[in-house]
């Protein structure tokens, strides 16, 4: 196959069920440049280096192609780029200030609140005769409930959520696989989301809770937060915004993909999922080899502040590239396109790859993981 479109290929829905004999051939160039324009890094060491290198950027308006085009379409009123568009120090200050308020206590109090969840879900299916859908009925509604939740939605107005945080995740998706319809309906959404998400900040500051809106539009209060550097930290509205907007779509994405790709993946070996049944202390385990045989996000792409060099290939300044994350492991081999339980090599590979590019984990691993049990 012509290696210039192997991207292409992939993104095709025939392809997604098994997508593993094509990144095999993608693998074989660390670096490929696709017939669409877009570079794409397929090894582990490539993709590391170029998570560290400053030269990167995560901004898309700064890419003149494909998903930068896009980006600018769904901006804030401002010009403002989103929490997932940004780059340090920005990217690293707000995420420093989300990160203070998922403590340990909290994200261990919501183990109460989603069992109660998943149970509500299940029993609610009792009358299809034990049926259920796992995306539809489980894995998308599941992660909607608990993020609006620890955001502070009323349970009432949660259904809004399950409409517009779908459409509105299609924008992180390759230009490739995002139609023109698709823009529109995600701009739309995020206009909807924004306007009540706005009203529900300005509630909350009137009125506190006990919930992370609450807890951010009260940092917001203070003047100033300070760093272990000293140095001064401010947040406005619109970056609170983004951060609810960043929980609510990346939180959805892995977390919808998790679950269903867990699902999958055990029913495709049933050695496994007998396994697990006879071990359920397993299950931390389980998930940890799923993210490592099947992650919830594939590809990742980012942009490039000038010409670089790296494996023989000269990305150039401006121009999109896209890191495989099923191929982002020390050693990927085709063959090990099998679920091993009692391996944590592979896993300890792509939990490396998350610690040394913290820039790419968008929602507190912890609570993706959580959802997951």
């Amino acid at each position: 196959m012509n290696h210039g479109k192997l991207f292409e290929e992939i993104l095709k829905p025939a392809n997604r069920p098994n997508p593993y004999p094509l990144y095999s051939q993608l693998h074989a160039t660390p670096v490929s440049k696709q017939e669409d324009g877009t570079y794409v890094v397929s090894t582990y060491r490539e993709i590391v280096s170029l998570l560290h290198d400053p030269r990167i950027s995560s901004d898309l308006r700064k890419s003149d192609m494909g998903s930068g085009e896009l980006a600018k379409k769904i901006e804030s009123g401002n010009g403002e780029p989103g929490f997932i568009f940004r780059d340090p120090p920005d990217h690293d200050r707000l995420r420093r200030l989300v990160m203070s308020e998922f403590t340990p206590e909290r994200v261990e109090g919501m183990h109460d609140r989603m069992t109660r969840l998943v149970n509500e879900l299940l029993d609610a299916k009792k009358s299809d005769h034990g049926q259920l859908d796992i995306v539809d009925d489980f894995a998308h509604p599941l992660p909607v409930a608990v993020i609006s939740e620890m955001l502070g939605v009323p349970a009432e107005d949660r259904p809004r959520f399950e409409v517009w945080v779908p459409l509105l995740v299609r924008i992180l998706e390759p230009e490739g696989a995002v139609s023109k319809t698709e823009i529109e309906q995600a701009g739309q959404a995020a206009a909807e989301m924004r306007e009540y998400l706005s009203n529900l900040i300005a509630a909350r500051r009137a009125r506190p809770s006990d919930d992370l809106i609450s807890g951010l539009a009260t940092m917001m209060a203070m003047t100033t937060t300070t760093t272990s550097n000293d140095h001064t930290v401010q947040m406005n509205d619109e970056e609170l915004l983004s951060i609810a907007f960043l929980l609510l779509g990346a939180g959805y994405e892995t977390t919808v993909n998790l679950i269903s790709n867990s699902m999958l993946t055990l029913l495709r070996h049933p050695d496994a999922l007998a396994k697990l049944r006879r071990d359920p202390n397993s299950i931390i385990r389980t998930v940890e080899e799923v993210l490592r045989f099947d992650p919830p996000v594939h590809f990742r792409i980012r942009t490039t502040l000038t010409d670089i060099d790296i494996a023989g290939v000269t990305i150039p300044k401006g121009e999109l590239w896209s890191f495989c994350l099923p191929l982002a492991v020390v050693t990927w081999r085709v063959s090990s396109n099998l679920i091993d339980l009692t391996q944590t090599a592979l896993t300890t590979n792509i939990l490396a790859l998350e610690e040394a590019s913290t820039i790419v984990l968008e929602l507190p691993l912890p609570v993706s993981k959580l959802i997951s049990r």
